[in-house]
C-alpha cells in the first residue's frame, strides 16, 4: 500500500510532466506558426525586389534585394537575392571587378549545396543548387576578361556538379559555352 505522501508526490510529477508536455507542444506549434510566416514574409520582400527590377528601377531591386540577402540569409531565398544583387552589379552597374568579388564571397560562404525550390518557378526562375550561378557567372567574368583557361575551369565545375534536369539553363549555357571554347 502506497503512503498518502508518496501517492501525492506521484501526482504532482504526473501533473508537471502533462503540464510540461503541453508547453512543448505549444512552444512548437508556435515556433512553427513563425517560421512559416517569417518564409511568407522572404517570399514577398523578395518578390517586391523582383518586381522592382521587372519595372525597371534597378537601384531599387538592388536595395530590396540586398536587404532580403542580409535579413534571411539562413534560408535558400536569402542566398537567391544574395546572387540576384551580385547580378544586377554585374549586369546593370557594369562592374565586373565588384561582381567578381560578389560571387567569389558568396562561392566561400556557401562549400555546400544551397537548394533554392520556389513554389511556383517562372520560366527563366533558376531553382537547384544556386552556387552553379555564381560559378556560371563568374565564368562569364573571366571570359570578358580574356581569362579563358578560368572560365573553362568554372563551366567545368558546373556541368560536373549540375543536375540533368532538362529546365536547368545554367547547366544548357555553360555546356553551350563550352562548345564555342573547344
Amino acid at each position: 500500500m502506497m503512503s498518502a505522501g508518496k501517492s501525492k508526490k506521484k501526482g504532482l510529477i504526473l501533473r508537471f510532466a502533462v503540464v510540461s508536455a503541453i508547453v512543448i507542444v505549444l512552444v512548437s506549434a508556435l515556433s512553427v506558426a513563425w517560421s512559416v510566416r517569417r518564409h511568407a514574409k522572404a517570399i514577398d520582400d523578395y518578390e517586391s525586389a523582383a518586381a522592382a527590377y521587372m519595372f525597371y528601377d534597378a537601384g531599387k531591386a538592388m536595395s530590396l534585394f540586398r536587404q532580403v540577402a542580409a535579413e534571411y540569409a539562413d534560408l535558400p531565398i536569402g542566398a537567391l537575392a544574395e546572387l540576384k544583387y551580385a547580378f544586377l552589379v554585374y549586369d546593370e552597374e557594369r562592374d565586373r571587378v565588384r561582381a567578381r568579388k560578389l560571387f567569389a564571397a558568396f562561392n566561400e560562404k556557401h562549400p555546400d549545396p544551397v537548394l533554392h525550390l520556389p513554389q511556383t518557378p517562372q520560366r527563366f526562375e533558376y531553382f537547384g543548387d544556386v552556387r552553379l550561378v555564381a560559378w556560371y557567372f563568374l565564368a562569364r567574368i573571366a571570359q570578358d576578361e580574356g581569362a579563358t583557361a578560368e572560365a573553362r575551369s568554372w563551366l567545368e565545375k558546373i556541368v560536373d556538379t549540375g543536375s540533368s534536369n532538362p529546365s536547368n539553363f545554367i547547366l544548357a549555357e555553360a555546356k553551350e559555352t563550352l562548345k564555342g571554347m573547344k
